[in-house]
């Protein structure tokens, strides 16, 4: 996965590198500001961007619009200090995919990380064939039941960040705590197990006691 890191100080710019670096993943620039960081998303085209909030010229939240509006699909993770809920919230909105409370920490950074592509690979997983491909093959007997099943991916990959949001901010503790809850909200025990990290004896101990 190609990163780029936005971020006004260059001691926040290194730490995200280095965790980055040290767990896998390319960093194939940086920016000091939104502007930059626009124009460097057009020219470098990264997986992923991770973005400050509060920058000069241009701030994350703006930056998110204008990368949204060149390209819908982008993944963006924001950071931000304790106490700007409201300009996480408004970055979300923006399109944000996700976000991380400074200072970064290594294990938030790579599982923030991780939650994201498992989002992208699950619901690409039931992704509608393209019009050219059903021209080509014939409109799919499945079709209909595919487009169901993303509309519940969706939905409980959705259930799944919130729930892991309440973790973060201390509504829920312990991880049997946060799948029973899950759980108990219809989403699905793989989901669970991607997202909350559920060892193969848990996963037989939530079937037995849900008879999943």
């Amino acid at each position: 996965m190609k990163v780029l890191i936005v971020d006004d100080t260059v001691f926040m710019r290194m730490t995200i590198r280095r965790i980055l670096e040290s767990n896998g993943f390319e960093v194939i620039g940086e920016a000091s500001d939104g502007a930059e960081a626009t124009m460097k998303y057009k020219t470098l085209q990264p997986d992923l961007v991770i973005m400050d909030i509060s920058m000069p010229r241009m701030d994350g939240i703006e930056a998110v619009k204008q990368i949204k509006k060149y390209d819908e699909g982008a993944n963006i993770i924001m950071c931000s200090l304790q106490g700007q809920r409201a300009n996480v919230m408004e970055a979300i909105k923006a399109g944000a995919k996700g976000y991380l409370v400074k200072p970064v920490k290594e294990d938030k950074l790579v599982r923030e990380i991780q939650k994201l592509q498992f989002n992208a690979a699950t619901r690409a997983m039931f992704r509608k064939p393209s019009a050219d491909a059903e021209a080509s093959t014939g409109p799919s007997d499945n079709a209909d039941a595919s487009e169901g099943l993303e509309d519940v991916i969706t939905t409980q990959v959705d259930h799944t960040d919130a729930f892991l949001k309440g973790v973060e901010q201390g509504y829920m503790e312990s991880k049997r705590e946060i799948a029973t809850n899950m759980i108990r909200a219809g989403i699905a025990i793989g989901i669970i197990s991607a997202c909350v990290e559920l060892s193969e004896e848990e996963i037989d101990a939530f079937k037995s006691d849900y008879n999943l």
